[in-house]
């Protein structure tokens, strides 16, 4: 009798089936009548046994080569594939890696009005070796005029980063530590050290009047842009300020609600409220922010700069005092009955529906800066003789921290007390409210600069901040060095703003979510600020690329001629 044990493979496959041949082979120790069998080869039985199973396992070993051939013929075929192009419209969703340019305002022109298959690639069949091999044919390629994000400029990179950065958290679903991952980075970018070049500011600068004097068509704009560029070329973050992506759509609706709900007394007021628009300062401050909390939080900031109007007007006390009413504790959003002035129930809405749509801390913090910012914007401001006196005073009444609360609402943040609390975040915010305090205060020096020869000749330029500034012995000669002064200590809070925000952001997967986003929420703050100022017709400061167009009328009354404003969402460029 043959011993089936000797060859432990035998005609088997492999060695998994060796534990079904010794268990069926193997002789027993139980003496049966059919022992004989059981150990004899010959026996018809056995023979029958043992070559069902081996006829079985050959099957099962030859399917398995037949998968082998199978798989390698395919990955054979991925490889013999032509490469897609340098975009692919499935990337994000894959995880893989994606060039910026398809998300600048060129790029999506031109997807506008390219058409493009809806499908990657479309399937041809050729002959190799004898069988039919499935050849996938690319059916697009890169666009002939797609750039590399290294030939983007500042401005178009911005905005790329900041659309590509949306479609990553709304259409992709890319876990959120990827996201702040792809943030940390472009952060980086955007504050590095080639920044401040003056090489940088150059090409900058000649960029930005082409732009400013093609689309305007007018020579005489390039005196007063350059004074822009002057600042933005210095500034961190000036130069990349983001957009909601709502922005026109949140501009629309804003000034359409206060158009019909706010009692106007003229045409005119109106027509200057229109022009303002000052829903711009929460879509270029805010980008991120969901859409609802973005239309509540524009309308709460297009009615602080009408109470701030109101507020200068003799007269007006009421007003003020119900701003107080609305931030209480107890204040519901039909706090104002039916037979409430127009503007109250205007107020009341606005403050209820924010309250009401707030979480957790959210409204209490709110309301607390906003109460103690509206006490400070409505005293008499002290002499101050100085800019540090002067600086003190805007950093209460520049509703830095109050902008602050509003962001933590706006994006729907649920910050603790301990994490408010944190050292490092407080210095941030501190660096935040100064930057944005100082930023206003170049506004008001670049109006002192310009008025400052024609008070000099009247002999009565006491109040410019430029005559307070001279008299200070700080080496200041002229009114222009007064201004490079200002904006010195400009780029100089803004870098340690960089500085601190980098130290924070350290270890910051130990940090809660909605920490992170809050520390990337505040140079946009700074950024949106400098960017409201300088090109939202609310200010009309020297070097703003779209002035004022003041009409004098006969009757002495001075009529600002509405001009359509449409902003495009991609680069803040506004379109008349």
């Amino acid at each position: 009798m043959s011993n089936t044990t000797a060859n432990p493979y035998g005609n088997f496959a492999s060695r998994a089936f060796y534990p079904i041949l010794t268990s069926t082979c193997a002789p027993t120790s139980v003496p049966t009548t059919s022992t004989s069998f059981a150990t004899s080869p010959r026996t018809d039985s056995k023979l029958s046994g043992t070559t069902s199973l081996q006829v079985e396992a050959d099957q099962a070993a030859e399917r398995a080569e037949a998968n082998r051939i199978a798989e390698e013929e395919k990955l054979e075929a991925e490889k013999k594939k032509p490469k897609l192009g340098e975009f692919d419209i499935d990337s994000t969703k894959k995880g893989e890696s994606c060039f910026l340019w398809p998300f600048t305002r060129k790029g999506l022109e031109e997807a506008a009005t390219v058409a493009l298959s809806s499908s990657n690639d479309v399937s041809s069949v050729r002959l190799s070796h004898g069988d039919d091999n499935e050849l996938s044919i690319e059916s697009s390629t890169t666009h002939k005029n797609m750039r590399r994000d290294q030939d983007l400029s500042w401005r178009d990179f911005s905005a790329a980063h900041s659309r590509y950065i949306k479609e990553l958290i709304l259409l992709a679903g890319w876990p959120w530590k990827h996201v702040n991952a792809l943030r940390q980075f472009f952060f980086a970018l955007r504050t590095h050290s080639t920044y401040l070049q003056k090489e940088t500011a150059r090409k900058s600068e000649e960029t930005e009047l082409r732009r400013i004097r093609g689309h305007h068509g007018s020579e005489r704009m390039q005196t007063e842009a350059r004074s822009v560029i002057l600042i933005k070329a210095i500034g961190l973050f000036a130069l990349l300020p983001p957009v909601h992506l709502g922005a026109n759509e949140l501009h629309d609706e804003t000034n359409a609600y206060f158009a019909q709900a706010w009692p106007w007394s003229s045409s005119n007021d109106l027509s200057n409220f229109l022009l303002e628009n000052g829903a711009a300062f929460m879509t270029s401050t805010i980008p991120d922010a969901p859409y609802e909390r973005a239309l509540w939080t524009a309308k709460v900031y297009v009615l602080l700069f009408i109470g701030d109007d109101l507020g200068e007007v003799e007269g007006n006390l009421a007003v003020k005092r119900y701003f107080y009413r609305c931030v209480n504790e107890d204040m519901r959003r039909d706090m104002a009955p039916e037979e409430s002035l127009p503007w109250e129930r205007v107020i009341s809405t606005i403050f209820g529906g924010i309250r009401d749509s707030s979480a957790g801390e959210q409204y209490q913090r709110f309301a607390r800066t906003f109460r103690e910012f509206w006490t400070a914007n409505t005293v008499q401001a002290p002499p101050y003789t100085d800019l540090e006196g002067y600086l003190r005073f805007r950093r209460l009444n520049c509703a830095g921290y109050w902008v602050l609360a509003t962001t933590q609402y706006a994006l729907d943040l649920r910050l603790t007390d301990e994490e408010l609390a944190d050292p490092k975040l407080a210095l941030c915010e501190s660096l935040c409210v100064d930057a944005c305090a100082m930023e206003n205060a170049e506004n008001h020096v670049l109006l002192d600069v310009a008025s400052y020869d024609k008070e000099l000749a009247s002999g009565s330029p006491s109040a410019n901040l430029v005559a307070l500034l001279l008299k200070e012995d700080n080496g200041l000669a002229s009114a222009a060095a007064v201004k490079d002064h200002v904006i010195k200590i400009i780029a100089d809070t803004e870098a340690k703003l960089h500085s601190c925000l980098d130290e924070a952001l350290k270890n910051s997967d130990r940090r809660s979510d909605d920490f992170v986003r809050y520390l990337y929420a505040i140079p946009y703050i700074v950024s949106g600020n400098v960017w409201f100022s300088q090109h939202c017709k609310r200010y009309n400061i020297p070097g703003n690329p779209v002035p004022r167009k003041v009409i004098h009328l006969e009757d002495g009354e001075d009529f600002i001629e509405p001009v359509p404003i449409h902003i495009e969402a991609s680069n803040h460029r506004i379109i008349q």
